[in-house]
């Protein structure tokens, strides 16, 4: 049975008749198509996957333009167009996947089945509140770039477990990735050209296209199991790796300040983590980098490393997606034992410069602005600010720095400060005097 959806004399759910914009431009996703008759502009973000759902954030630069009380969106799968649901309620999507126009926000959310393929279109049909015809939108992903054989091959990993079995739900993705910026979202791509360097991988089976002039190493795994590694090279097409089941363990510690006392609320990441191997696990989707928060004791909690490994714990004033956050402190590399539960030693700050301070606008703090800090060396850290404006960055060796900011209010500023030994400076952004 077809469901078709009637606005006025159209029928949207065969999209004949409708007035029509598509743009494979993959800018267009993130700046967005021009409603013509409303003199706005619609943008739908690349689709970001759950365990159930495929989520696309859909955003408008003006709001109250568009009617979204009678709007369709479709979703394509394979040759298939599936109906999705529009949200107003954008809460399952953190802010990092909107933009930062002054806007009207919706998600459009669509049912994920397992091992089926990723999305590669978004339509969505909708009126402007202004009247006239619906028009559909479709937002369209860029292809791969042709096939060229006489650089690339093609090749398949199969990924087994102990057994030699397939391994229903496994993922593969590049070790090394282009470093270069691809439009392409997390979406698996035969090269790996994307944020995580994820391949498509359907029924354990693993398609890539790789140089032909030197190795690849293909790093992969499945819920359940350990992550392993296949180097691709030769003039073999298919590879074979068996993983084994997975036997993690679980890290607890303590961290203290310079006084001894706990040091509360204080995030914790785990970074350049190494298998057993020696292999180098990726911050991807495979081993994402574990968060986690000190309790009211100074007490934290990792799990899900594998035994065996090592790693490096850091500490840092504030995660951020944008940049990389800054290192208020970091261990040497850790070597876990093999078995369920490890107990670091307590570990105690020493007393080191600080800068800190406020971003106001009429006095009151503005809430998660960047504020960047740019070493002498080069290096560029980015702490948010909090509830009151506030932001710190800790732990700084003595030195020359610049702290800046660019915000929409406040524009660009950039201050220079040099730290001593054992300082704290305070340095606060607000409008600027005109």
């Amino acid at each position: 049975m077809v469901r078709t959806v009637l606005l006025g004399l159209v029928a949207l759910g065969t999209v004949s008749g409708l007035a029509r914009q598509t743009s494979e431009d993959p800018n267009s996703r993130m700046f967005g198509q021009p409603i013509e008759s409303a003199a706005g502009l619609l943008s739908v973000g690349w689709v970001f996957p759950t365990e159930k759902e495929w989520l696309f954030p859909a955003q408008v630069n003006q709001a109250g333009i568009l009617r979204w009380s009678d709007a369709v969106a479709e979703v394509k799968i394979g040759e298939e167009w599936r109906e999705a649901k529009i949200l107003e309620n954008t809460d399952r999507l953190d802010r990092t996947h909107w933009t930062t126009w002054p806007k009207e926000n919706r998600l459009i959310v669509l049912p994920r089945k397992a091992d089926e393929e990723w999305p590669s279109a978004l339509r969505l049909m909708v009126r402007t509140k202004a009247g006239g015809d619906a028009v559909a939108f479709t937002f369209a992903d860029p292809p791969e770039r042709p096939f060229r054989p006489d650089w690339e091959r093609r090749v398949q990993i199969r990924i087994l477990d102990e057994r030699g079995h397939p391994l229903p739900g496994a993922r593969a993705e590049l070790a090394m990735r282009p470093s270069s910026p691809a439009p392409l979202g997390f979406k698996p791509s035969l090269r790996g050209i994307n944020r995580t360097g994820e391949l498509p991988t359907r029924g354990g089976v693993a398609d890539a296209i790789v140089s032909s002039q030197s190795q690849t190493l293909v790093v992969v795994g499945a819920p359940g199991y350990l992550v392993g590694g296949v180097t691709v090279e030769g003039p073999a097409t298919e590879f074979h790796i068996r993983i084994s089941p997975k036997s993690p363990i679980v890290v607890t510690g303590r961290l203290l300040d310079a006084d001894g006392k706990p040091k509360v609320g204080k995030a914790l990441g785990v970074s350049d983590v190494l298998s057993e191997s020696g292999a180098s696990l990726p911050r991807s989707v495979l081993f994402p980098v574990r968060v986690t928060t000190t309790d009211a004791q100074g007490r934290f909690r990792i799990e899900g490393l594998p035994q065996g490994a090592k790693f490096r714990l850091s500490a840092s004033p504030r995660y951020n997606g944008t940049l990389d956050s800054y290192d208020e402190w970091a261990s040497e590399p850790l070597k876990l034992p093999k078995r369920a539960e490890f107990s670091l030693p307590d570990i105690r700050f020493h007393r080191t410069s600080l800068v800190q301070g406020r971003v106001t606008e009429g006095g009151k703090g503005l809430v998660d602005v960047p504020v960047i800090l740019d070493t002498s060396g080069g290096e560029l850290y980015v702490a948010l600010t909090d509830g009151e404006g506030r932001y710190r960055f800790e732990g700084l060796p003595p030195g020359a720095y610049k702290l800046r900011i660019d915000h929409p209010r406040l524009g660009r500023q950039e201050k220079d400060i040099v730290l001593k030994k054992e300082e704290t400076i305070g340095v606060d952004f607000m409008p600027l005097e005109r």
